[in-house]
């Protein structure tokens, strides 16, 4: 269900998203689905705390990701 190359988490102009890279089971983040059969391919993160599936909502792989200002 979970590739090593599964998602890309980037920096674009201040902003940051996470990417699905063409994986068949997708990716939740903050309960927007990305990849798989979705038809998007990216979500921004937001300023705070985010959530992020990888792989379908019934994944064991949960991750909270928070994002500091530098």
């Amino acid at each position: 269900m979970v590739s090593r190359n599964h998602i890309a988490v980037t920096n674009e102009a201040g902003a940051i998203w996470v990417v699905d890279r063409g994986s068949a089971f997708g990716t939740i983040v903050n309960g927007k689905e990305i990849g798989g059969q979705s038809g998007i391919s990216r979500a921004s993160l937001d300023k705070k705390e985010n959530q992020i599936i990888i792989g379908p909502a019934t994944s064991k792989y949960i991750f909270l990701l928070k994002v500091v200002p530098v």
